[in-house]
């Protein structure tokens, strides 16, 4: 996926507004990854983001600064892999009603001491889980048969 691919996902006009908040997250997962500069195989940002916050912030205030809401009949915790919890959360910048197609699945997991690093890509600077942390957590959910997991590790080393 290119980067100017990437602009057009739901996930990077999500990214742009909350990164205009005060809200203290820092990304994690494959957008981490990426921002960090690996390569994938599969597109990266289409509906899909992990954020690590400091402590427990309610997804209205998370979400107060941005024109995204959630659904709240889908607040859950995630399953198959260590976050707490998850959001379905959805624009409603040019419509007033949730379109499932386009709503992201935002996982999110609280620590407090997780480290991250500013980096800048695409003419954003964004604090992003370290490389070796997201890394560790890609490899622990192969490791438990998530073949997901397995192929982008797999592609970042061998580009296969």
């Amino acid at each position: 996926m290119s980067h100017s691919d990437l602009k057009n996902t739901p996930v990077w006009k999500f990214l742009i507004k909350l990164n205009k908040t005060n809200i203290p997250y820092h990304i994690g997962g494959s957008m981490g990854l990426l921002i960090h500069g690996a390569t994938f195989n599969r597109k990266i940002g289409s509906n899909d983001l992990d954020i690590i916050l400091p402590y427990y912030i309610h997804p209205k205030v998370l979400l107060q600064d941005t024109d995204y809401h959630y659904n709240e009949s889908c607040e859950s915790k995630s399953s198959g892999n260590d976050f707490d919890y998850t959001l379905e959360i959805y624009s409603t910048s040019d419509k007033k009603s949730f379109v499932p197609d386009e709503s992201i699945k935002l996982d999110i997991k609280i620590d407090p001491i997780q480290s991250y690093d500013f980096i800048d890509f695409e003419g954003e600077t964004f604090r992003v889980s370290s490389f070796i942390n997201i890394l560790d957590s890609k490899l622990k959910y192969a490791k438990n048969g998530n073949k997901k997991h397995l192929n982008d590790i797999k592609y970042m080393l061998l580009k296969k």
